[in-house]
């Protein structure tokens, strides 16, 4: 299969890439649960449990998780501060991806966001090993990328 080089795409406009000023500064979670198969946004977080964000009030072992069920159940995904093209809050763990023509048409790929050595990533490597990465974001600026999933939820 043939990949043409990736290019820059003309826009009108800038995009806004990072969350507003207050909203980038402060600390938010996501949580997936491995048991039940699902993500949920976080209300509490501490060293040994999470809470996740209802109006159902806090009920053990459904919306909130602690101890050995916390450790060996959740998986915390933290807010990067940045947006995919359609304004969507961009979470560690999240899959990006965007367009590429190819001899075979147009592929759309498929790239995880991590953090390393002080930095949001984004994984370029064939088997999303991390082995061949850029930072987030200079992708975001460069190229027009939206969520298509998490790592969880789709294995690369």
């Amino acid at each position: 299969m043939k990949i043409e080089n990736r290019k820059h795409i003309d826009k009108p406009e800038p995009k806004p890439v990072l969350a507003d000023v207050a909203e980038a500064r402060g600390i938010e979670f996501k949580a997936w649960d491995k048991k039940e198969q699902r993500l949920f946004d976080v209300y509490g977080l501490g060293v040994d449990f999470v809470t996740e964000n209802t109006f159902d009030g806090v009920d053990e072992g459904v919306n909130c998780f602690s101890g050995d069920e916390f450790k060996e159940r959740i998986v915390i995904m933290q807010f990067t501060g940045f947006l995919d093209k359609n304004g969507n809050k961009i979470f560690e763990g999240f899959n990006l991806g965007d367009w590429t023509k190819t001899d075979e048409g147009l592929k759309q790929s498929k790239q995880q966001v991590f953090w390393k050595d002080g930095a949001w990533r984004i994984d370029f490597s064939a088997n999303q090993d991390k082995s061949w990465y850029d930072y987030l974001k200079n992708d975001l600026e460069d190229f027009d990328y939206e969520i298509v999933g998490h790592i969880y939820e789709c294995k690369v």
